[in-house]
């Protein structure tokens, strides 16, 4: 939710959030305990955006969906979830909407 409100313009995000709280949509918050290992996939991974490396926006979407046993990401981003593999080396599948 705060990438997406960060990247969305003005309006698109009072569009989200209304469409989130309309949906019952449930927002999920990382775990202390998964910290270290998100730092590691962060360096991991450190290349994309070009250069600048994973942020932790998206990291907590890739490790709430291993948490949940998805491959789905409801994500505006597609060059980095394009990059991003599972634990096992599966691909994401992007979940997302034109704006």
């Amino acid at each position: 939710m705060t990438e997406a409100c960060h990247l969305l313009s003005k309006d698109s995000r009072q569009i989200l959030l209304k469409w989130i709280r309309a949906f019952g949509v449930n927002i999920h918050a990382s775990q202390e305990h998964e910290l270290s290992d998100m730092a590691a996939y962060m360096a991991k991974y450190s290349n994309v955006s070009n250069g600048h490396g994973a942020d932790f926006a998206d990291v907590a979407l890739v490790f709430l969906a291993a948490r949940l046993k998805t491959t789905h990401i409801f994500t505006i981003d597609r060059a980095d979830f394009n990059t991003y593999r599972t634990r096992s080396g599966k691909p994401f599948n992007r979940l997302w909407v034109n704006n």
